[in-house]
């Protein structure tokens, strides 16, 4: 059989495409990559006693294993989904205080954008999705982080992850955080947290000013040095990362 030299190119252009990730398997293996380096970080961070905070505990992946890690540890987990925040209570009221709340900067209600299609994309801002979502509004239960947690419990690590408010969340722990200074992994990315109004910059200095260094996990397991200003703005705005580790 002979093949013109179209069907050819038209072949060769289609297996090329089959071949190519695609961004979901990008963003897909990008997670899992920031899962296992978190996991990392908990088993060589905490102790069996040690105390910890999960803020945008969603279905409890990052919980389950600060308790496997530190089962004598008193933790909190805050989740503002009702459905999600039920099932964390079934599953670690044992272990865990689980609150329904949303943490900002004030304690009140407030509307929250629910991501009934990608629930993890929820928040209290609406994020800009990758891809067409369904959503709806509903009404939870906002607190300070420093009006919930007793003044008198060590804090030694804390994991956040709220689509884009992450630093209105640390405005309102702002007690906490001078008086523990606990190890933070958190979340911040372009479509989320630029949406919130929030500049890399910005929140580079407000965590300096509580004498944090900022880095990426990665960097911090392999003991490198801190970003700067300018290495954490460009990580930002260029995408490349979108989780960091404050010490």
């Amino acid at each position: 059989m002979i093949y013109s030299r179209k069907s050819i190119l038209n072949f060769l252009q289609k297996k090329l495409k089959r071949s190519q990730p695609s961004i979901e398997n990008y963003v897909f293996d990008l997670n899992t990559k920031y899962d296992l380096q978190t996991f990392k970080i908990i088993n060589e961070l905490l102790r069996g006693d040690s105390n910890a905070i999960d803020i945008g505990a969603h279905k409890g992946q990052i919980l389950k294993k600060i308790i496997e890690a530190s089962p004598n540890g008193t933790h909190f987990a805050f989740e503002p989904l009702p459905e999600l925040s039920q099932n964390l209570h079934k599953q670690y009221k044992n272990s865990t205080t689980v609150f329904p709340f949303a943490l900002s900067d004030f304690d009140g209600v407030s509307n929250f954008n629910y991501v009934i299609t990608n629930p993890a994309y929820s928040g209290l801002i609406k994020r800009k999705y990758d891809r067409p979502e369904m959503d709806t509004t509903i009404q939870v239960p906002v607190r300070k982080l420093d009006n919930v947690i007793p003044k008198d419990v060590p804090i030694h690590f804390i994991k956040i992850d709220v689509e884009g408010g992450e630093y209105a969340v640390l405005k309102g722990a702002s007690e906490l955080l001078k008086k523990w200074k606990p190890v933070m992994i958190y979340e911040q990315g372009l479509g989320g947290s630029d949406i919130n109004g929030t500049g890399p910059e910005e929140f580079y200095d407000f965590l300096c000013s509580f004498g944090y260094h900022i880095s990426l996990m990665e960097y911090y397991l392999l003991k490198k040095e801190p970003l700067s200003k300018e290495e954490y703005a460009q990580q930002f705005r260029k995408g490349y990362n979108y989780y960091f580790i404050a010490y």
